[in-house]
Formats: structure tokens, sequence, C-alpha cells
């Protein structure tokens, strides 16, 4: 099969000296030669993904919702043994109907940890034995089967033991990044800098674990962001909180100095600045300037706007 070649396509980055093309894992750029380590953003190519995946069969279908059913059916019995012996404390025997309002409440927390488990990781029991995932064609994020998205993808339910597996592929290059729920501690020596191949005056965005992007002029922020002549920007958003152009950031030169300015794309969870005053959300359409120690926040990520 073509597991073992194609899952390296799938995960790309892009050199910050040249700007070229990397595949997962390369450590050098053929272009011009920089060493690519923890040296570029990664982003996953939803094209390659979706020329890449395999779509599972009807019988690994079959098995993924069979076993689903089998853990709900187990929710269910467990929840009318507990109901069930809890009676007994009480009365002897068994009743029927504190069994039947068991099993209801163990098959609601069933459908409840399996949705749940399809929308964090795109599998429950089944898909977890029979390693398939349940994803969205257009963005290969986890979701639901048998649902319909609002921007008229369709699920799939993907095959990762023939195919290469599109959550694992978009999240291995990040796994240095840490949660944005909390602030690192600052450490000058795990932070990253600009190195001499970035021309000068070139827009650094620095992420909370001293990962690096940088551009000139324009670079559009999301989760597909569209190309612009500065660059883009492609997040991990597994929790679907970014748009697929979320927030614009741009280098405009006024009186000699030049400004980063950010404008949200009316993106559905905002881009919010966090300031000694406090948080602020930016208005849709609206460019804000960005002072320095501004944190920018977009989904689940944090950056400071920084210049080599």
């Amino acid at each position: 099969m073509i597991a073992a070649q194609a899952a390296p396509v799938l995960a790309a980055e892009h050199c910050g000296v040249c700007g070229a093309a990397l595949r997962q894992r390369q450590t050098t750029c053929v272009d011009c030669g920089a060493p690519a380590t923890n040296a570029a953003f990664p982003a996953l190519s939803m094209a390659d993904a979706q020329a890449f995946t395999v779509e599972s069969s009807k019988l690994a279908k079959f098995a993924v919702f069979f076993l689903d059913a089998f853990s709900l059916a187990v929710f269910a019995a467990a929840g009318a043994y507990l109901f069930g012996g809890a009676e007994r404390l009480v009365r002897p025997g068994w009743s029927a109907h504190w069994m039947l309002v068991g099993a209801a409440v163990g098959l609601a927390a069933g459908l409840w940890c399996l949705a749940a488990a399809y929308k964090a990781v795109g599998w429950g029991l089944g898909g977890w034995v029979i390693v398939a995932r349940c994803v969205d064609s257009r963005w290969l994020l986890p979701t639901l089967p048998f649902t319909g998205l609002r921007s008229g993808a369709r699920w799939r339910m993907v095959d990762v033991r023939y195919g290469p597996d599109p959550i694992v592929a978009m999240l291995e290059p990040w796994n240095e990044f840490g949660s944005s729920g909390g602030r690192q501690a600052e450490d000058e020596s795990r932070r990253a800098t600009p190195r001499h191949g970035i021309s000068a005056g070139a827009v650094v965005l620095v992420f909370e674990s001293g990962q690096l992007h940088w551009f000139t002029g324009e670079c559009m922020i999301g989760r597909s962001p569209e190309v612009m002549a500065g660059g883009v920007l492609s997040l991990p958003d597994l929790g679907r909180k970014l748009s697929p152009n979320h927030v614009r950031l741009a280098d405009i030169p006024a009186g000699g100095v030049s400004q980063v300015w950010a404008t949200d794309q009316d993106s559905a969870t905002g881009t919010w600045l966090e300031r000694p005053s406090g948080l602020l959300r930016l208005a849709p359409f609206q460019p804000t300037p960005l002072a320095t120690g501004d944190v920018v926040i977009v989904g689940d990520s944090r950056f400071t706007v920084e210049r080599n």
C-alpha cells in the first residue's frame, strides 16, 4: 500500500530563508541548503491530504458502527444494573421500571461520550479498534458520521491502516507547541531568534513556544487562508475555532516607520488582543495597530509580533 510513502507528504512547512516548501521531517532545504529543523512553520496541505487519504471499505464502516453500537449497549446495560442494584438495596428483587430508567440514562451517557469522542478525535470504540477516523471531506477535521456540515462538506471514514492519518499529520509538526490555556514560563534559552537569512525589517510572529513565522508586506492567518503576496499561515484547528481567513496582518510604512496592523476578517470566534488593560476583541474589517507587548489570540494559538 501507499501508507509509508504518502504519510510524509501531508505535513509541509516552508523554509524561513527562501520560502521553499519542505516535506515533513526534512532537515535541510534543498533549494538554499538552510537547516529546516524547527526553523519554519508547518501547515497541512489540503490538496495533498485529499489525494492520499484512503476511504474505508463498506465492511470496515459496518464493523466500526457495529462496535460503536456494542459500546452503547454496554453503557445501557451498566446503567440498568446500577439503577436496578440501587433499588435492590431498598427492596428485594429487581425493578423493571428502575432498570429501564437506568438503561435510558446509560444510553444517553454513552451517546454523549461517543459524540464527544467523534468530535474530538474522529472515532469511538469502533474506529479505535478498526483504526478508521471520521472526518469531513473539506477540512479533514473530526466530525460526527451521518451529519451534514454547514460548509456543504460530507463526512468520510478514512482508513489510516493503509493510508496517512490526516490528524496525526496535522499535529505531529506542532508537538513542541504549548497549550494556549496558560503562558509558559519565559526561558530565553528556548526562545528562537530570527536567522541571518531573514530580510532586515521582516515582521516576525513569535508563538509562545518560540516557534517563528515571518513575512514582509501582508500575511493572512487562518485554517486554510487564501494565498497573498506576503504570505499565509495555516494553523491547526481541531477545535474548529478558526475561520478559513481569520485575521490579516499588514506591515504598513508611514512617516519612515513601519507599523503592523491586524484586521479581523469577520471570523467566527474573533481575533483578540491581550494587553495590560485587558482583553480587546477586534471589530471585523477594522484595522487595529499592534503595540509592543500585545499578545494576539486566534483560536487556540497565541503570538506576539516582533521586528527582525
